[in-house]
């Protein structure tokens, strides 16, 4: 009977909470609900657009899985037991911490993609004691999986190079598409834009100094202080016009029977493509446009009826009603 009991067990899967739905946490739950071996029945995040929504929807799986996103660890259990807890929320120990040891209280185990947790001893001597105490009292095991890419680039040449009798030179680079990477990563690495204006004490030396503090972080113009009003109206204002054209995109790809969260990843990587053809290549839009109309095509017809629509007219408009509403600002 023992035995028998052990077979039924080892066919039934493992029951998963997913705790961080970043891209990182999405896409391990996505593997989750690939595998027949893993049952995803729980996800957590403290994001409120994504809380209460259902976790299919979330992980753009395209269908419904029935798992409704909760604010805390202990909500998703209330759906659901579960065997072990899919942990993606950071990559400092002295951040998820207590994060690991409420799961640990739990009683379920933890795989982690912290990357402090490959040697936590370390840095993190007291955490790490603290966690194995937890642990073992809870009769459950802590994975971490995370690797800090700069220990990859360490150990990946000296394993490569362990066969090789000597070595007189190695180059280690590294190349990530920011584009498909999250916005918080974006924006560390630089993909903001800053305005500079020459103050009336300001010299060449002083703009320089600033010129090249903001270029740390994203691209930098410099321009006379008369243009701000301008740029507020398109720089500033400009990101929540893109957004809603996205949405009105995104909504035409449901009205064509897409779902909605395909639709608007469909839409999303349409315009960080188009946006980067612009910013490299150094071509008009119009002539980027002409590249992509067929005479007879698909897109002539969807052009014309922009057209009609007067989109053009009207964003040029709501870029002069927000330079010129930036400019009452400024004088009140």
């Amino acid at each position: 009977m023992a035995g028998d009991t052990r077979m039924r067990e080892a066919r039934m899967p493992i029951r998963v909470v997913q705790y961080g739905l970043g891209p990182i946490g999405c896409a391990a739950a996505r593997a989750v609900v690939a595998r027949e071996r893993l049952q995803l029945v729980g996800a957590v995040d403290i994001d409120p657009q994504k809380i209460g929504r259902d976790a299919g929807e979330v992980l753009g799986v395209g269908r419904i899985l029935g798992i409704e996103v909760a604010a805390t660890l202990q909500a998703a259990l209330q759906q659901s037991a579960a065997d072990v807890v899919l942990h993606t929320t950071g990559s400092f120990l002295d951040v998820v911490g207590g994060q690991l040891a409420e799961i640990l209280s739990l009683g379920l185990d933890v795989v982690s993609s912290t990357e402090e947790l490959c040697y936590p001893w370390a840095d993190h001597d007291q955490y790490a004691q603290q966690i194995d105490r937890a642990a073992v009292q809870a009769g459950r095991t802590v994975l971490g999986t995370g690797v800090n890419p700069g220990f990859l680039m360490d150990t990946l040449p000296l394993n490569l190079t362990a066969i090789c009798f000597s070595v007189r030179h190695i180059a280690v680079t590294r190349v990530i598409d920011a584009s498909k990477r999250r916005g918080p990563f974006q924006t560390k690495i630089g993909a903001g834009m800053t305005v500079l204006a020459a103050g009336k004490e300001t010299n060449g030396e002083h703009i320089d100094i600033a010129q090249k503090l903001f270029d740390a972080v994203g691209k930098t113009l410099v321009l006379d202080e008369k243009h701000f009003d301008a740029v507020t109206g398109l720089s500033a204002s400009g990101p929540a016009f893109i957004y809603v054209i996205i949405e009105a995109l995104a909504e035409g790809g449901v009205k064509c029977g897409l779902p909605r969260d395909v639709s608007t990843a469909l839409v999303t990587q349409a315009c960080l493509g188009s946006a980067q053809m612009v910013s490299e290549t150094g071509m008009h839009p119009a002539i980027l446009k002409d590249h992509v109309t067929t005479p007879a095509g698909c897109t002539i017809d969807g052009l014309l009826k922009l057209e009609e629509g007067g989109l053009r007219v009207t964003l040029i408009k709501a870029v002069d009603e927000a330079a010129r509403r930036a400019k009452e600002l400024g004088n009140e």
